[in-house]
Order: structure tokens, then C-alpha cells, then sequence
């Protein structure tokens, strides 16, 4: 196998307590845990139809409300070549890596 050097000219992350590279680095630095657990509503139904039991192992639920949760993000959908009404109506993950990419994009 080789490997081809690259250059890394631009850094964006969006992460639980973290939504720049230099969040990222305080965090680190300081130690801190940022599970928590789901906030009121992120799973769109209720907990009992989610949450079970470990010991019961149904794929389909978890056992634990605790996670790495992004909070405190807002997405602006102007700028992209996609009408902005489009851009709303796609999953957040979506509006994540948007929103990263461009950061990346900018900071390099």
C-alpha cells in the first residue's frame, strides 16, 4: 500500500458541545463528557416505544436515552444551488455536512 501526501487547508466540525475545531480542542483539553440525554421530542415518538431494557435486545430500540447530542445549531439554506424550501425539507443530517463543507471550505 502507499500513500500519497495531501495538504489539509481548511478545518470545520460540528460536534456535541463543539461546533468549531477550536470548541473541539477546549473540550478535549478540558475533559469534559458531552453525553446527555435526548433531548424532550429528538426521537419523535415516546421514550416507551423506543427505550427498552439491555437485556431484552430488540433491534429496533436502544436501552439508554444517553448520547452525543448537537444542540444550539441553526441552518441558513441561502447560498447553496438548491432552493432554499428544498434545502428545509431534507433531514438535518443534510443540513449538517452542508454547513460543514462550506465552513471547511471557507476557513481553508
Amino acid at each position: 500500500m502507499s500513500f500519497a501526501p495531501i495538504a489539509i487547508v481548511g478545518r470545520a466540525c460540528l460536534l456535541p458541545g463543539a461546533h468549531s475545531p477550536r470548541a473541539l480542542f477546549d473540550l478535549a483539553r478540558a475533559g469534559r463528557d458531552q453525553l446527555t440525554d435526548a433531548p424532550v421530542g429528538r426521537w419523535r415518538v415516546p421514550d416507551a416505544h423506543v427505550v427498552t431494557t439491555a437485556t431484552r435486545g430488540a433491534l429496533d430500540h436502544t436501552w439508554t436515552r444517553r448520547g452525543g447530542y448537537v444542540e444550539g445549531f441553526s441552518f441558513d439554506p441561502e447560498g447553496y444551488r438548491v432552493a432554499p424550501d428544498a434545502l428545509l425539507g431534507v433531514d438535518p443530517l443534510v443540513h449538517w455536512v452542508l454547513d460543514t463543507a462550506r465552513r471547511a471550505l471557507v476557513d481553508a
